[in-house]
């Protein structure tokens, strides 16, 4: 059980940051259209990746339960986030040209936040974990 628990983790890796493309995540907090896009392919790969330990009908309740309660979480999630970000001013002058990004600004509040999203959604795979812990 644990090792499908970890392979659900690693589905969820896969589905919410490898397979997103960088606009996706950019304006997701914006349109809504693109957040659909952002859970359709969240829900797929979770989805897909479910049948190797679950019954079709399972795999597919799990990707979409799943989805919708992504869809409710990055809804409300992105946008603080997208709300917190835009507070952020990069210090202007030479001197800083040679410093990296994470050196001129603080990012502590943003991460933080990625943070309880990232737990929000973790919460939600183990929570209808039951649904596919078949084996």
């Amino acid at each position: 059980m644990l090792l499908t628990i970890i392979f659900v983790l690693a589905l969820h890796l896969i589905a919410d940051f490898i397979l997103q493309p960088n606009w996706v995540q950019t304006y997701k907090s914006r349109d809504n259209s693109i957040l659909l896009l952002h859970v359709t392919v969240y829900s797929y790969v979770l989805g897909t990746g479910a049948l190797i330990v679950a019954p079709w009908e399972a795999a597919v309740l799990y990707g979409v339960v799943n989805g919708l309660l992504h869809f409710i979480v990055d809804y409300f999630t992105s946008r603080i986030i997208t709300f917190h970000a835009l507070k952020i001013k990069l210090p202007e002058g030479d001197e800083m040209r040679d410093v990296p990004i994470y050196e001129k600004i603080n990012i502590y509040s943003l991460c933080v936040l990625l943070g309880i999203d990232q737990l929000c959604h973790q919460a939600c795979l183990l929570a209808t974990f039951p649904l596919i812990a078949t084996i």
